[in-house]
């Protein structure tokens, strides 16, 4: 039912905006509790300098990216420390107090559903369907349709998705 309330919900906007307050392709998302707080994930993802005081991507979760994922441009950051690189995570921007808030955490958007429903699809049999709703993830991300043809390719296919989707 979300994924057809087109008049609530919208998939097409850009990639750099899937995290911003009043994003169309966002269900649930958790407001900071103040006017001008952002969501707690960009100070604790966002680094500028290495090595990273908490954490970074992983360098599998980086060769993961298919070439031309518009997601690795969008939703990652490198940064050097001119010998070594590390990544962060970067789909949230706003690592600072603003008047008024424009980054919530997301809980649930589109993306996911798309790929719950694919599995499903994929799981029940119906692989047309299952195509149908992967290649609109994928398609978002600047990628084209997934070559998948059995239910085996297909389920692994959407795994890879959630991987670099979530």
């Amino acid at each position: 039912a979300v994924l057809n309330n087109t008049a609530l919900y919208d998939y097409s906007g850009l990639l750099e905006n899937t995290f911003s307050i009043g994003s169309a392709s966002t269900i649930w998302q958790l407001g900071s509790g103040t006017g001008d707080g952002n969501t707690a994930e960009a100070a604790t993802f966002i680094f500028s300098s290495g090595p990273p005081p908490r954490s970074a991507l992983s360098d599998g979760l980086m060769a993961s990216f298919e070439a031309g994922d518009l997601r690795k441009e969008a939703w990652t950051k490198a940064v050097s420390n001119g010998t070594d690189i590390w990544h962060h995570a970067y789909k949230y921007k706003k690592n600072q107090t603003t008047s008024p808030s424009q980054e919530y955490s997301v809980v649930l958007r589109l993306g996911e559903l798309y790929l719950i429903r694919a599995e499903a699809r994929a799981r029940s049999g119906f692989l047309t369907g299952a195509k149908e709703d992967l290649n609109k993830v994928r398609n978002k991300a600047g990628l084209g349709d997934t070559p998948s043809l059995s239910q085996e390719t297909i389920l692994d296919a959407v795994l890879a998705e959630r991987r670099v989707e979530l």
